[in-house]
């Protein structure tokens, strides 16, 4: 029974408190600096989205995750140990447990978000975005055999991709992985026709980020059908075609889509421009969204994002290209869990409205005795 109070105490302790916030505001500065020179991505995976930082690659300290693990806990107990027995102090135990809920929900998002890029040219229309971050292979496989079942198509994460994986298809082929690249450089006559791949420092930026992989095909069942090695580059921005037998196989390395719930059309690109200048004060798109319970017109601008389901339409830029036509770059932002915030903010109004009326109900008792 001691052992439990005094783990109570500990977890509930106000040092624990004044130090994970002291961590947080160092980190939060210094991932601020960092995102500057790096990239937000960069400044993301390191300080915001790690439970360990290194620091000069040697010394280990808990990274931001670990510290709003702990702080939520510390929350939370300090909460159950001083007002969860106490009715008169249980809005403040709300207030604590709300705010426990949103660090947790801010954990647990950042798991689960995602962010990807949408471009449109006024009349375009897609259901797709690209994760520029994030890449995966692209294998095709078109049957010369009409009896067979249908074409085949994978989609495989890079990232659990590694050398030794054999990638197989209904119809026999196999991928045999030889040599992955995270970020590489591709010489040969051409994007498509590579030589070979040299290997680059990996950039703390994900988006600078080029992969490659080396790789050989097979056809199962024939002993003597197997290609040489074959160099596939992230930078070549179309598919690589071989002849395996009298099947014709289309492989690539593509950013990673994203299917959307939602159709976008691009109707109108709108910018204004500051008097005399060519630099933009703002812009906007007018666009139609159309899903499943979804049909109408929408105005997207720098600070009005489109909100459906789990995703949120940010306006993030624009570029214009030869022709002088704008295409509109639209932010996209999967967060499964962006309710969490509202129930914390729930729970906090809950236990805020609860701590008044219970204080007011109190101070009226109180002035009721003394005028009796």
């Amino acid at each position: 029974m001691d052992y439990i109070k005094k783990t109570l105490l500990f977890l509930s302790s106000l040092k624990i408190t004044l130090i994970c916030l002291l961590f947080l505001c160092i980190f939060v500065i210094w991932g601020t600096f960092y995102q500057v020179e790096y990239g937000i991505h960069a400044a993301q995976e390191r300080f915001f989205s790690s439970w360990i930082l290194m620091i000069n690659n040697f010394f280990p300290v808990p990274g931001v995750k670990t510290i709003l693990t702990l702080l939520s806990i510390n929350l939370l107990f300090t909460g159950l140990r001083s007002y969860l027995f106490r009715l008169e102090k249980f809005g403040i135990f709300l207030m604590h447990a709300g705010s426990a809920v949103l660090l947790i929900g801010s954990g647990i998002s950042s798991f689960l978000v995602s962010e990807s890029s949408l471009s449109l040219a006024e009349g375009d229309q897609s259901s797709v975005a690209i994760d520029f971050a994030n890449w995966e292979l692209m294998s095709f496989v078109n049957k010369s055999n009409k009896n067979t079942d249908k074409n085949e198509t994978f989609k495989t994460e890079f990232s659990v991709i590694k050398p030794g994986n054999i990638l197989k298809f209904k119809n026999g082929t196999n991928i045999h992985i030889k040599k992955v690249y995270k970020n590489c450089d591709a010489f040969g006559a051409s994007l498509t026709d590579i030589d070979s791949l040299q290997s680059k420092p990996v950039s703390k930026n994900r988006l600078e980020n080029i992969p490659g992989i080396i790789l050989s095909l097979s056809k199962k069942g024939v002993s003597d059908l197997r290609t040489p090695n074959i160099s596939l580059y992230g930078g070549a921005g179309m598919p690589t075609t071989f002849l395996l037998g009298k099947d014709t196989i289309s492989l690539s390395i593509q950013p990673k889509q994203v299917k959307l719930p939602v159709s976008i059309r691009l109707v109108n690109f709108l910018k204004e421009n500051h008097p005399g200048t060519n630099e933009a004060k703002s812009y906007e798109s007018h666009i139609h969204a159309n899903g499943p319970d979804l049909d109408r017109k929408i105005i997207i601008s720098m600070n009005k994002p489109f909100r459906y389901q789990s995703f949120t339409f940010y306006q993030s830029g624009y570029t214009q290209n030869e022709n002088g036509q704008y295409i509109s770059s639209l932010s996209v932002i999967e967060n499964p869990a962006r309710f969490v915030p509202y129930l914390a903010g729930l729970t906090i109004m809950i236990g805020l409205s609860f701590h008044f009326i219970v204080k007011f109900i109190y101070a009226y008792r109180r002035t009721r005795q003394k005028h009796e």
